[in-house]
């Protein structure tokens, strides 16, 4: 599909008084973000460690972006599994970029760019489970804590 060239002058619909809603969660847009920073990266790490830590390093932040976009897809107990497996998912990233700085392949600044965002994408994550858990526990009348 071919955008017109004037695309920024033409913002999406907005119905009534609310502002429109974006197409991707927030989570979602910050974890592609986090890639297309990151790739460039890990693909400039020494030969012997690009194809091993750097290929797990990617593939960790790309499944938590697969796991966002399954939540965004799912409904119910399926959208909290999915939201679990990304946090389970970006606490490996987290470990396994840290093993990087200590292997000297990736510098302390950029290791702190992408804590930031890592710490972000998590909050972000969290407070969309607990709202999906909300959400569930008001469907079904009953109130479980979130933990």
């Amino acid at each position: 599909m071919v955008e017109p060239k004037d695309a920024e002058a033409h913002p999406p619909k907005q119905s009534g008084n609310r502002p429109a809603r974006p197409s991707e969660p927030a989570a979602v847009l910050l974890a592609m973000q986090l890639l297309k920073w990151l790739m460039p990266i890990t693909g400039r790490f020494p030969k012997n460690y690009r194809y091993g830590l750097g290929s797990r390093i990617e593939a960790a932040h790309l499944d938590v972006l697969e796991e966002l976009v399954h939540a965004q897809y799912s409904r119910g107990e399926a959208r909290s599994r999915a939201l679990e497996r990304a946090n389970t998912r970006l606490q490996s990233a987290r470990l396994l970029m840290r093993l990087a700085v200590e292997l000297k392949v990736l510098s302390e600044g950029a290791a702190l760019h992408a804590a930031k965002q890592q710490v972000e994408l998590g909050q972000q994550v969290g407070a969309w489970r607990k709202t999906s858990v909300s959400m569930e526990n008001s469907l079904r009348g009953s109130v479980t804590p979130v933990t």
